[in-house]
């Protein structure tokens, strides 16, 4: 599945191309002159690539049994703030020339008994966090 979304990233790269290329300014709220229908297309394949990005890594992290119980256990603690998430700074991998970060370490600590129970690595690209591994202790 690492190709599939390597071909979906480029493909996504293409359309922020285009989006820059038909927008007014650099922060690409506004289609230029003449090419709103362009922009509107544009943005809409964005949020399509975005949409199967997530699915195709879902598929390819797909948890299943108990590491789907434990994932939704870590989420729920976190939300009520009875476990925190740490960020490895040291961990963190930025890919060239590029706002995608390829690599950030999580490690999501238990408030009460202050011991790791879990470790993620992700990826960030195009406001898009995505699982790479995991371990629940």
């Amino acid at each position: 599945m690492e190709q599939e979304l390597k071909l979906l990233e480029e493909f996504l790269n293409m359309e922020y191309h285009n989006l820059s290329c038909y927008s007014r300014g650099l922060n690409q709220t506004e289609a230029r002159d003449g090419f709103e229908k362009e922009w509107n297309q544009t943005k809409d394949r964005i949020e399509q690539i975005i949409r199967i990005m997530k699915v195709v890594n879902a598929e390819s992290h797909a948890l299943k049994g108990e590491n789907r119980k434990n994932l939704t256990s870590v989420v729920e603690r976190l939300l009520n703030e009875s476990a925190t998430a740490y960020i490895d700074s040291e961990s963190i991998e930025v890919v060239a020339d590029s706002k995608e970060v390829k690599n950030i370490e999580i490690r999501v600590i238990d408030e009460a008994q202050r011991n790791v129970i879990a470790r993620l690595h992700v990826k960030i690209a195009f406001k898009c966090l995505l699982l790479k591994e995991f371990r629940f202790y």
